[in-house]
């Protein structure tokens, strides 16, 4: 009676230790070939504080551009934008607003409701400092500096995030 247990129970390990290490070696397989790799399957997506919408971006390794728009109840001038993940807003260099007051010196007019494609060249560095390469993941700061009429001094600083993968 001993041995038809014996074998019974070796019969069921070796029928589903097969089985088991059949689904085991097909997982290895398909995370070899990155079937899993869920990182690169995030979508790109830009979250920028209220009264800033962030509908569309695209980053390069030597620029990005981002749509903008203003949801405040009143006229924004965009001055600057820029990408870079190893400061916060206190290190952002900070533009005079007298050097973004005039057609020509900002980026972007954007009237109460309205978008605007803006494109900033230099890539975006990650937190070692380096720029981004092809086909890697960002996943860092967005700074706007934006000035409304009657502003003096210098233009304020807003910080979002982004988290896209750069394109060639």
């Amino acid at each position: 009676m001993k041995n038809r247990k014996a074998q019974a129970a070796m019969e069921y390990l070796m029928t589903y230790g097969w089985a088991i290490l059949v689904i085991v070696v097909i997982i290895a397989l398909l995370v070899y070939l990155r079937i899993f790799n869920i990182g690169q399957r995030v979508a790109d997506r830009c979250d920028l504080p209220v009264g800033f919408t962030c509908t569309g971006m695209k980053l390069t390794d030597d620029s990005f551009t981002v749509t903008i728009g203003n949801g405040f109840g009143e006229k924004i001038n965009i001055c600057a934008i820029t990408c870079d993940n190893t400061i916060n807003a206190d290190g952002v260099d900070a533009i005079s607003t007298t050097d973004c007051d005039e057609e020509g010196e900002y980026l972007a007019s954007l009237d109460p409701g309205r978008n605007a494609n803006m494109t900033s060249l230099g890539g975006c560095t990650d937190s070692s400092g380096a720029l981004t390469t092809v086909g890697s993941r960002y996943h860092g700061k967005l700074f706007v500096q934006y000035m409304v009429k009657g502003d003096s001094g210098t233009a304020r600083i807003v910080e979002g995030n982004i988290l896209a993968t750069v394109q060639a």
